[in-house]
């Protein structure tokens, strides 16, 4: 059942992904640096969990009773004959792993928990870098940083949910461990990094919904710790196989 709905919801990612070489400077903020990236994606297959939902000590997400906001703005969902519009679909199909039954499940394996934490923070990037036109990529990753407000339904406010659940659930995932666990001495960076980013869920990452009151507060702390949490999580062997 977990299969065949991460299946589903990834199913316009099968393909590879390509996003255009920017010349950026190095100073620009991780997301922005994004637009550099040539990202190849595969499905990896996780175990069937346990059934079992994030442990008491975690602060869970549900995602009963919440959709992501209807897509008013999204050309693609006008007309049955308007044409295919890639990071459209791409954005959807994150809404629906960000709304997704199984999203909080937990799987019986500690490292496939790790594995679905950077599955979760991979598709984060994809959100991000799913823009393929240069100038427009670049006006997206400003806005999606730095304005605010933004209405939700608009392509930066859909993001951002998308992001917030995600990474909140990527917290979840993590903190979920038990700290007893040898997967916690065997991979100490890992847990360094994720215990920076624990607090700041904690202060903005209260709504269930993924909307986040400060936005621009949230996102110039959390990114970087974000990033360098997915840096770790592809080191130490938990990456998506680019390589088919």
């Amino acid at each position: 059942m977990l299969k065949s709905s991460i299946r589903r919801s990834l199913a316009p990612l099968c393909e590879q992904t390509r996003v255009p070489r920017l010349n950026l400077p190095y100073h620009c903020s991780p997301s922005l640096r994004l637009a550099r990236l040539t990202v190849t994606y595969r499905y990896t297959t996780l175990d069937k969990p346990s059934g079992r939902t994030v442990p008491s000590q975690c602060r869970s997400y549900s995602t009963s009773g919440k959709e992501v906001p209807p897509h008013e703005d999204t050309p693609a969902d006008s007309t049955e004959d308007a044409p295919f519009d890639l990071k459209w679909m791409m954005l959807r199909a994150f809404e629906n792993t960000a709304s997704a039954p199984w999203l909080n499940l937990l799987a019986p394996d500690h490292e496939d928990r790790l594995r679905r934490a950077y599955s979760l923070f991979f598709q984060i990037k994809l959100t991000l870098s799913r823009v393929q036109d240069p100038e427009e990529a670049i006006q997206f990753l400003f806005e999606f940083d730095n304005v605010v407000p933004v209405p939700p339904t608009s392509e930066v406010g859909r993001a951002r949910r998308v992001v917030a659940i995600l990474t909140h659930t990527i917290v979840n995932q993590i903190s979920s461990i038990p700290l007893s666990s040898p997967v916690r001495e065997k991979y100490p960076d890992i847990f360094n990094i994720h215990g920076a980013l624990v607090p700041l869920s904690d202060i903005h990452l209260e709504e269930p919904d993924g909307a986040v009151e400060d936005w621009r507060e949230f996102w110039a702390r959390a990114q970087p710790v974000l990033f360098g949490l997915g840096e770790k999580l592809h080191e130490a062997g938990f990456g998506i196989d680019s390589e088919g």
